[in-house]
């Protein structure tokens, strides 16, 4: 199931930053052995700009983007951004089968929904990262459980190539 859309979003660079989080349940935050089933009209997009690049999982051409990473080319540092209504939230925890971590993360208010969006950081040789561009799927902590962030089945995750463009 879905949990509900938190409206119009404030920006990642050049993509939305927002929304609904596709969900799927792990007792006692246990990584999942395999890919969570992808939510449908949820992909990964892929997009190059001079001066940008970013990876993001979200509903296309809509501003229902719950997770996304950007980076400058060449620059050595990634920044991921997330929604969150939580108001004493300062995290934000990634895996996949293989790795986990937790990042401190800086929250602010978000300007177009109620809640805020998280911001944390981190490097193209981030383990959660490298395992996320072997496997093309990720899982992210939220209320308690694991959202699944995996493409659809035809989609092959540009993980990567985003990885690549930020080393």
């Amino acid at each position: 199931h879905r949990l509900p859309a938190l409206g119009a979003c404030a920006g990642l660079v050049l993509l939305a930053a927002c929304a609904s989080l596709p969900s799927t349940t792990a007792p006692n935050m246990a990584l999942p052995a395999a890919a969570p089933a992808p939510q449908d009209d949820y992909d990964w997009h892929f997009e190059r700009q001079p001066q940008t690049v970013q990876l993001a999982y979200g509903v296309a051409n809509s501003d229902d983007i719950p997770f996304g990473l950007s980076c400058r080319p060449g620059s050595g540092q990634i920044q991921m951004t997330t929604p969150s209504l939580d108001a004493k939230l300062k995290t934000i925890t990634l895996g996949t089968s293989e790795a986990s971590q937790t990042y401190g993360a800086r929250q602010e208010a978000a300007e177009m929904f109620d809640g805020y969006l998280l911001h944390a950081q981190t490097t193209p040789s981030d383990p959660v990262l490298l395992s996320f561009a072997k496997l093309g799927w990720l899982v992210i902590a939220h209320e308690g459980s694991w959202a699944g962030l995996s493409p659809q089945t035809a989609t092959k995750t540009q993980g990567q190539d985003f990885l690549a463009a930020c080393r």
